[in-house]
């Protein structure tokens, strides 16, 4: 089998150009330098030339804030975009994985969101998730859709390197308690992933770390696993002002993703705990 990944630098591009290639997959990572997935003539140049039969599309303006203001940038890249990956890749046979986010949704839920839930983003950044699913859905019909959410890992900055960032330097922490959400290990994400292009599945499917959290207690989490010793203390979102409205609750439900492979997703804290030994940061409290 060959992939063809796209956003390759990214946290989650860098793990399954990682990871794949140890289960034998030939795996072809391109990032904008390689093929800007705004460049239709580009993406259908490459994927010409490579031929993959499955392309995992990471691709995406992430910056959620930056989002707000960048309007266009965002949609190009995260609609446009994925509309122009999935249309080349169908031309060629391939199935297309393109991954998509739990900020698709409004955060009124009292319970995980199951694939069936009808999507109302409150952000530019979920706005433009939702129109790049439709635009998929759309345009081929050989797919999966993967939302995943609160992705942490090697290879890009993100919410658990931030806090250890901060924790190393001796700096008080402040974090939101009144989020909660699914955070996701990318090193799980892509065994996920992997069982999943397997399969004769075709359709959304939601993929995250088992069990809720607020990103304060994730916080409390990377604390206790590293020895830090810094004040923690808990903060509201309302109270930091953030261009983008974030939903308050957004955990997925992964239910079918287990129906259809027989495994459950890991609980965030073991992904937790797997990517601060990746980067060789487990402490004391580890043991």
């Amino acid at each position: 089998m060959k992939v063809l990944v796209t956003g390759h630098r990214g946290i989650l591009g860098r793990a399954l150009t990682v990871e794949l290639p140890r289960r034998g997959v030939d795996v072809v990572g391109v990032d904008v330098a390689e093929m800007d997935v705004t460049d239709a003539g580009r993406v259908r140049a490459v994927l010409g030339r490579e031929r993959p039969d499955v392309v995992i599309n990471c691709a995406a303006f992430t910056d959620v804030d930056g989002c707000e203001s960048n309007r266009d940038l965002c949609f190009d890249v995260n609609v446009r975009g994925a509309g122009n990956v999935a249309r080349e890749a169908a031309a060629i046979g391939a199935l297309i994985v393109h991954m998509s986010s739990d900020y698709v949704f409004d955060g009124d839920a009292k319970v995980p969101y199951g694939e069936g839930a009808q999507p109302r983003p409150l952000s530019v950044y979920g706005e433009s998730k939702f129109e790049g699913e439709k635009h998929v859905v759309a345009t081929v019909a050989e797919y999966i859709i993967v939302r995943t959410a609160w992705l942490f890992g090697v290879g890009g900055v993100n919410f658990v390197s931030k806090v250890l960032a901060r924790a190393k330097s001796g700096e008080a922490l402040e974090v939101v308690d009144d989020e909660r959400g699914s955070p996701t290990y990318a090193g799980h994400l892509v065994t996920a992933l992997a069982k999943l292009v397997g399969l004769e599945f075709r359709g959304i499917v939601h993929v995250a770390g088992g069990g809720v959290a607020s990103w304060y207690d994730v916080a409390a989490e990377v604390l206790r696993l590293t020895g830090l010793q810094v004040p923690l203390k808990t903060a509201y979102a309302a109270d930091l002002d953030l261009p983008a409205r974030r939903p308050r609750y957004s955990a997925l439900e992964t239910s079918l993703y287990t129906a259809l492979t027989g495994e459950g997703m890991p609980p965030w804290q073991e992904g937790l705990a797997a990517y601060l030994r990746e980067i060789k940061e487990v402490g004391p409290g580890a043991g």
